[in-house]
């Protein structure tokens, strides 16, 4: 374009403290304790500067009469009253060389940025309860509070209008957001030595734990754990582990600013829509049959905001789902410094976040998934009458994710 290439200046500043005190103490039975109490803060701030977008500063241009001069150059002003120092433009030649000195002169870049922050205070606790035959049983607890905030600030000639889906430039829009959110936390996780050194027990171990947490937007929830370890001879380990899973929704996932977006449809639901049966998608499209959606016809994109849930109004919840470990770990005292393990591995979550895409949106809710109709916006009357406006792609829960897999480690730790 005349305002030469479009470019992009991003400076990113990370920084993180961590800070406490810690210590020890003797108690019963001569067990040693261990204690730490601490803060964490973290913060990301991010600057983007875009330039070569039509983004051009009025106050820099000047609009009047041009006349066009005895030696064949336009002059501002009048022939009886020429205006010095001033370049007429030519818009209808966007690669005329004054035209393009006049508009890169009185472009003005465009200036976004993104804070986030976390702050963290913790206490820790743990040692000894008391003797068993096998060993010491132990324990550790602990507690924090949380904190995740982030703020989004978007240039005014990128900032969307959620009216039409568009802003200044049109291309590129964003939106302001700020929010955060906290959690409270109690944690306690018990090791019990079972029994140790009789035939095909050389020790047996249980460790089960813990963790409570309370969310200000998201209720409470309690999360447990259950590992077992067993060695039947001194070089072989054999564990397994359970374990309950709970993400809540970063403060990405909920306050994300709202972004333009184009995706391309596969199909529309409503094509030759007449309305029996109903289809809770199909708004605003006419029922006689005739309904052909343009844009998937011709192989078109459409226009989509791609945004956080609180932006789209949309609601969201944690993901919850189960781990599971099977380990086989050899150390052989007759390869001294060698050590050989193999974990199988697996993982499933349900109400898996992610953004869920135009498409998506449009079939869940000719599904019957009601909280998706909202998103997606057609024309209600004219020529275009049941054509996709626009469509709104929150992040959402959508559908389940399973993973499995072995991990399969060698060491050696060569002789001094």
């Amino acid at each position: 374009s005349a305002l030469g290439n479009r470019r992009g200046a991003f400076g990113t500043s990370t920084d993180h403290i961590s800070t406490g005190f810690k210590g020890s103490f003797g108690v019963w039975n001569d067990q040693q304790w261990n204690w730490e109490v601490g803060m964490d803060y973290g913060h990301v701030s991010q600057q983007t500067t875009t330039e070569g977008l039509p983004n051009l500063n009025i106050t820099n241009l000047a609009t009047g009469p041009s006349f066009l001069g005895d030696d064949g150059i336009v002059h501002c002003g009048t022939p009886d009253a020429v205006i010095d120092g001033c370049t007429p433009i030519n818009v209808f030649d966007l690669n005329d060389p004054n035209t393009i000195a006049v508009l890169q002169s009185a472009g003005a870049p465009a200036s976004s940025s993104l804070f986030t922050q976390e702050r963290v205070w913790r206490a820790d606790l743990n040692g000894g309860l008391f003797e068993l035959p096998a060993g010491t049983m132990q324990l550790a607890v602990g507690a924090s509070y949380r904190e995740e905030y982030t703020h989004a600030n978007v240039d005014t000639s990128l900032l969307i209008n959620p009216a039409t889906n568009n802003c200044i430039l049109g291309s590129q829009c964003g939106s302001p957001l700020q929010g955060g959110y906290n959690v409270k936390e109690l944690y306690a996780e018990l090791f019990v030595p079972i029994i140790k050194d009789v035939p095909f027990v050389h020790a047996l171990n249980l460790t089960i734990g813990d963790r409570y947490s309370k969310y200000n937007n998201f209720g409470n929830t309690n999360n447990g754990k259950i590992a077992l370890e067993w060695r039947p001879i001194d070089d072989l380990l054999l564990r397994g582990t359970v374990s309950e899973v709970f993400r809540a929704p970063t403060v990405n996932d909920l306050y994300a600013a709202a972004s333009s977006d184009a995706p391309k449809l596969s199909n529309d639901p409503c094509d030759h829509y007449t309305g029996n049966p109903a289809n809770p998608a199909c708004a605003n499209v006419p029922t006689d049959g005739s309904f052909v959606n343009r844009d998937v016809a011709s192989g078109l994109q459409i226009a989509g905001v791609a945004s956080g849930a609180v932006y789209a109004g949309f609601p969201l919840g944690p993901e919850l789902g189960k781990s599971f470990d099977w380990g086989v770990v050899y150390d052989p005292h007759w390869i001294e410094g060698l050590s050989l393990s193999a974990d199988l591995w697996r993982l499933y979550l349900v109400d898996n976040i992610t953004t869920v895409g135009a498409q998506s949106v449009i079939d869940l809710c000719s599904a019957g998934q009601l909280a998706y109709c909202p998103m997606i916006h057609r024309f209600a009357s004219g020529p275009n009458r049941g054509q996709i406006d626009y469509v709104q792609e929150p992040t959402g829960n959508l559908g389940r994710v399973d993973v499995k897999g072995v991990d399969f480690a060698f060491n050696y730790r060569l002789p001094e």
